[in-house]
């Protein structure tokens, strides 16, 4: 569930309706040139919603047609499908009132936030009536009462290490390409904004097909991520900067 390239594919589509005449002929033109990420069809079916201490933090949704991701006793990652954008809303509210109600941010279709004991929560609307539910244990979860001995008690401590590295912490290259993409988000709103006061666009094509090959250049760092692969940091902040980016291009309505 790639959204950042719906999202770009979709200003890439504007942008082309947009023009007119001749320079639409243009615009429409350099769009073709864009290889469209490849689209394969995903297949659902019916599962049992996880039993372990994430599961029963979470409330469960209407749907039980979907994909489970990978589960585990510290979290899990499930796309539910047979789940409209109102239901998704709904399906928020409820994760709200189960108390995930810290350090939350909200938009039309996505919300994150954690619970009084750290427990983090992702849910997303993905499109096509899917939503994606991910939950991560705290990041500093305390595993002291496991310890009964020196070795165990090692054990743990190489534990919390492997944890901070992969599940807090945001990998540098992670971080590097979403603010270049964010970066290159801010620039094309700055330049639609110009786009759409100017009296005549032929003065601006040459920027256009600047903005295409900036547009392949990004795409080949944002197309590889995916949200399953993402530590809680990652996500948490992918969540950000999508948020961020979505409130910028409403300026372009």
């Amino acid at each position: 569930m790639k959204r950042l390239t719906f999202v770009l594919g979709m200003c890439f589509m504007i942008f082309g309706l947009s023009a007119c005449g001749s320079d639409k002929q243009k615009v429409e033109n350099e769009t073709e040139m864009i290889e469209e990420p490849e689209v394969t069809e995903e297949t659902y079916s019916e599962f049992t919603w996880p039993k372990s201490e994430a599961g029963n933090l979470v409330p469960i949704p209407d749907s039980h047609i979907g994909r489970i991701e990978w589960e585990a006793s510290y979290g899990f990652v499930i796309y539910v499908s047979e789940t409209s954008q109102d239901q998704y809303k709904a399906y928020v509210d409820k994760c709200i009132e189960a108390g995930f109600d810290k350090d939350y941010y909200r938009g039309d279709d996505t919300y994150y936030g954690d619970n009084q004991d750290g427990w983090h929560l992702n849910v997303s609307y993905e499109g096509d009536d899917v939503i994606f539910i991910r939950v991560d244990e705290p990041d500093d979860k305390d595993e002291s009462d496991d310890v009964t001995s020196e070795v165990v008690q090692e054990e743990e401590t190489t534990s919390d290490i492997n944890t901070s590295s992969t599940e807090s912490d945001i990998r540098p290259e992670f971080k590097e390409a979403l603010d270049s993409y964010e970066s290159f988000m801010n620039d094309y709103v700055e330049f639609m904004k110009k786009y759409n006061e100017a009296a005549d666009v032929t003065a601006l094509m040459t920027d256009f097909t600047k903005y295409t090959n900036e547009y392949a250049e990004t795409m080949d760092k944002i197309n590889g991520m995916n949200q399953e692969e993402m530590s809680a940091a990652e996500l948490k902040y992918y969540t950000e900067v999508q948020a961020r980016v979505m409130d910028k291009l409403a300026e372009t309505y």
